[in-house]
């Protein structure tokens, strides 16, 4: 009998310490998961913040830029657009198509050797003719005002489309 209690010891021994060995594991399993948790929050939350910090700088510099480009667009379209731009887009176009022709003259005096044909007088805005003009001169018509509230009244009532169309 002394054989089999002592057998039976021994047997329950082993469960008693194979019993304990499984709630250590237990126990320990869920801390070691835990950490690992722990260690991949302690590497990836800088770079995180990093992004985010960085995500927010962009967003203020974006919105700072739209607000500069809703005010530049509520100034562009608040500006009274009056005769004047009208007058100097006219002038332009003028002072292109003289520039034009006085190349062209210049070409044709140039190059003497090859022969071309004359530049016509109805393409020429500004004929050898025609004497130099100053002062306040409507550029379509090209008459010569003798300030520039006439000029404007001028090209108001002669020659501006957008307040022909709005009398009518």
């Amino acid at each position: 009998m002394a054989h089999l209690l002592s057998e039976t010891d021994v047997k329950v021994t082993r469960v008693a310490d194979k019993l304990s060995e499984t709630v250590h594991l237990m126990l320990n399993d869920p801390s070691t998961g835990l950490y690992r948790i722990q260690e991949h929050v302690k590497r990836s939350v800088p770079t995180l913040v990093e992004k985010k910090v960085e995500l927010q700088n962009l967003q203020s510099n974006i919105q700072g830029a739209s607000y500069d480009l809703d005010y530049s667009l509520k100034t562009v379209k608040s500006i009274n657009w009056n005769p004047h731009y009208t007058i100097i887009q006219e002038c332009l176009k003028s002072a292109i198509a003289s520039k034009t022709n006085l190349q062209r003259q210049e070409s044709a005096e140039t190059s003497a050797a090859s022969y071309q044909e004359p530049i016509p007088q109805e393409e020429c805005l500004d004929g050898p003719e025609q004497d130099t003009i100053e002062g306040f001169i409507c550029p379509v018509c090209m008459k010569v005002w003798p300030n520039q509230e006439e000029l404007i009244a001028h090209w108001a009532e002669t020659h501006d489309s957008s307040a022909n169309d709005t009398d009518e």
